[in-house]
C-alpha cells in the first residue's frame, strides 16, 4: 500500500520529465527529497519502479502500472483538494501550489 499520495505523484513527475533532476526542479524540491520519495514509494509497493543508469530512467513492468494510477491522481487530486476545501479562501487558493506536479 502507498504511504503516501505525495510519492506517487512526485513519481510521475519523474515519469514525465525523464530525470529526477529535472521533476526536482520542476517541483521546486531538492534532487535528493525527489529520490527519497521515489524510495519510499518503491519500498512501499515492494517493487522496483525504474530502470536507472547514469544516461536515463525507463520504467519497469510494475512502474508502468503503477504510472498510468499515478496520471488519474494527477488529473483529479488539485480537483479533489480545491473542492473538499471551498470555505476556506486560504486553502482553495494554496490548493494547486500544494500538488504542484499537475
Amino acid at each position: 500500500m502507498i504511504d503516501d499520495v505525495r510519492y506517487l505523484l512526485v513519481f510521475a513527475k519523474i515519469v514525465a520529465t525523464g530525470s529526477i533532476s529535472a521533476a526536482a526542479e520542476a517541483l521546486h524540491l531538492s534532487a535528493a527529497t525527489v529520490s527519497s520519495h521515489l524510495h519510499k514509494l518503491e519500498r512501499s509497493v515492494g517493487t522496483a519502479l525504474l530502470y536507472r543508469n547514469t544516461r536515463k530512467l525507463s520504467l519497469t513492468p510494475d512502474g508502468a502500472k503503477l504510472y498510468a494510477t499515478a496520471q488519474t491522481w494527477r488529473s483529479c487530486m488539485p480537483m479533489r483538494c480545491c473542492r473538499s476545501n471551498m470555505g476556506n479562501s486560504n486553502t482553495a487558493n494554496n490548493c494547486a501550489s500544494a500538488y504542484p506536479v499537475c
